[in-house]
């Protein structure tokens, strides 16, 4: 039984023997393949992702096509032959092959009062989810073999203050320190190679994870890899303790929100950046950005600088519009210059109370409407010829 476009895997037939999947499928659904009859089974190259206890408690014996880049959630092969190392009480591992030597893959720890953990030597993957809610835990030593952290992999250990990646590592999934509220380092970051985010929707390459370090508000130390080219959505949101960080020049894109709500006072933008999300540095305490750091970027997404703490703005040339909410709420913005700009959309600037000096250019064409909202302290604003729409 599959979804209507054949994305999902919902059940398979326990006795079904000899099956080919449909070509379309990514994703194998909870508890989709429990307690199958089948000893063999070859995982299609779409697959993305095999959801929690998939394969549970099935007769499988043999899986092929299994790669670092299928995220696997925990239990996946609970119950079975492949799920037959244990280490002690403390966590379950799956048998996998790499370059034909037997490696290990974490798929869920069983005793979520741990303080501490290091994976089993031959560890090359943590299944998503496998320490969510080791709340206790403080430390994990993840060995030198380490190539794919799952999604939600550590999500909720409130206790973890410090992280070091291997060398090794290459595919991390969505979330996978999502509240980690009293980590404070992480180490060896910088020094992967590359990273490609693995989600339900497939795999993306020099990619930061969606909400990778979402709410780990004493996040203080963080390095990037060189060769990333663009930070997830919330990736970095509400990270409150973290006053600075390095955006290497390759860098494209920043996602939605991947700021939002963090501790960054400045920021140098990378020169190849091209795409700047809705909301990056919402309710920032971001103080000062130069646009003219990015050469690339032609357009601001609404609520880019919103509730920010910048005192005043130079609009590049480039830059013809000004949307929605951009840099509304930003109490302390005194100035503003935007000489080529066409466009100023609703709320733009509302509630910048501090705002007494806006130099428009003859390009501008149309104000939306309440740009200025509460601006208290502009007294005057001089309005170019050009103007010929201003919203009601």
């Amino acid at each position: 039984m599959y979804s209507k476009d054949y994305s999902s895997l919902y059940l398979m037939p326990a006795s079904s023997e000899n099956v080919e999947f449909h070509e379309a499928v990514t994703e194998f659904a909870r508890a989709s393949c429990a307690y199958w009859q089948a000893t063999k089974v070859t995982i299609p190259k779409s697959v993305t992702i095999l959801q929690h206890y998939c394969f549970a408690f099935s007769s499988l014996v043999t899986v092929e096509g299994l790669t670092s880049s299928v995220t696997q959630m925990t239990g996946v092969f609970l119950g079975t032959v492949l799920e037959g190392v244990r280490d002690g009480d403390k966590a379950l591992y799956t048998v996998v092959s790499a370059e034909g030597k037997v490696k290990y893959m974490l798929s869920m720890i069983l005793d979520k009062n741990m303080t501490e953990y290091t994976l089993m030597e031959g560890t090359v993957g943590i299944a998503g989810d496998a320490f969510n809610g080791c709340e206790k835990l403080v430390t994990a030593e993840l060995g030198d073999e380490l190539e794919s952290i799952g999604g939600s992999a550590f999500s909720g250990c409130a206790s973890l203050r410090e992280i070091t990646f291997p060398k090794t590592l290459k595919f991390i999934g969505d979330a996978a320190f999502y509240g980690c509220g009293s980590l404070q380092k992480v180490n060896g970051l910088s020094e992967v190679e590359d990273i490609t985010r693995i989600s339900e929707n497939g795999t993306y390459e020099h990619t930061l994870p969606e909400q990778m370090f979402y709410d780990c508000s004493s996040l203080k130390e963080v390095g990037l890899p060189s060769g990333l080219k663009k930070i997830g959505d919330s990736a970095f949101a509400y990270c409150s303790s973290l006053s600075s960080l390095q955006i290497p020049d390759e860098v494209e894109e920043i996602g939605f929100g991947a700021f939002m709500g963090c501790g960054i006072t400045s920021v140098r933008l990378p020169s190849q950046l091209r795409v700047l999300g809705s909301a990056v540095f919402a309710d920032s305490k971001l103080e000062s950005v130069d646009l003219n750091d990015c050469p690339n970027l032609t357009e601001l997404s609404p609520r880019c600088f919103d509730s920010t703490h910048i005192a005043s703005i130079v609009i590049p040339d480039r830059i013809t519009s000004v949307p929605e909410m951009c840099f509304y709420g930003t109490e302390e913005l005194t100035s503003v210059k935007m000489s080529c700009v066409e466009s100023i959309g609703e709320k733009a600037f509302g509630y910048s109370k501090l705002l007494s000096s806006v130099e428009l250019g003859n390009a501008l064409r149309r104000i939306g409407i309440r740009a200025f909202t509460n601006c208290i302290s502009l007294a005057s604003i001089n309005l170019p010829d050009s103007v010929t729409d201003i919203a009601n």
